[in-house]
């Protein structure tokens, strides 16, 4: 009986963990979440200039960050 039940209670635990979410313990704060907004489109706006400065760099042909190779068989 004990086997039964412990196999039984070992089974159904390993299904809830896989269903349980974690659940914040309090609400973040307006600030709290504007900040980290902020950041993120900060970050996001410098990587996009950097991708925008490294193209134009590469069309130009005056690039130094961007290494590549040409095949001269083809």
């Amino acid at each position: 009986m004990f086997d039964f039940l412990h196999t039984f209670l070992y089974n159904n635990f390993k299904t809830l963990k896989k269903k349980i979410m974690a659940v914040p313990k309090k609400r973040t704060s307006k600030s709290k979440k504007n900040s980290r907004k902020a950041t993120w489109k900060r970050k996001a706006d410098k990587l996009a200039q950097k991708a925008l400065s490294l193209s134009k760099s590469f069309l130009t042909g005056k690039t130094t960050s961007f290494i590549y190779t040409l095949n001269e068989e083809e």
